[in-house]
């Protein structure tokens, strides 16, 4: 994400790493390298970040805003039927 891009228009920039909104959090889109690169498939659903629910683009920036300055995110993952985690460190 880019953080002025995320500060004006949270909305477009979760699109622009590919993820589009959906009624729990966001889906991943087959244009989202960077969280495929993480384990993720197209279709997956990123439900929540550090035990936060996603889905308020405006909310989830403060959110991201956390995760960048704390370096860290636990990421839950709905696939299907099935959660799962994903725990990354940003460098």
């Amino acid at each position: 994400f880019a953080k002025d891009e995320l500060a004006r228009d949270p909305e477009q920039a979760m699109k622009n790493v590919g993820l589009k909104r959906a009624d729990t959090g966001y889906e991943v889109t087959s244009s989202a390298s960077m969280l495929m690169s993480l384990g993720m498939k197209p279709g997956d659903k990123i439900i929540s970040i550090n035990g936060s629910p996603l889905g308020d683009p405006t909310q989830d920036k403060e959110l991201i805003d956390e995760v960048y300055s704390q370096g860290t995110a636990r990421i839950e993952v709905e696939r299907g039927s099935r959660r799962f985690v994903i725990n990354h460190q940003f460098k």
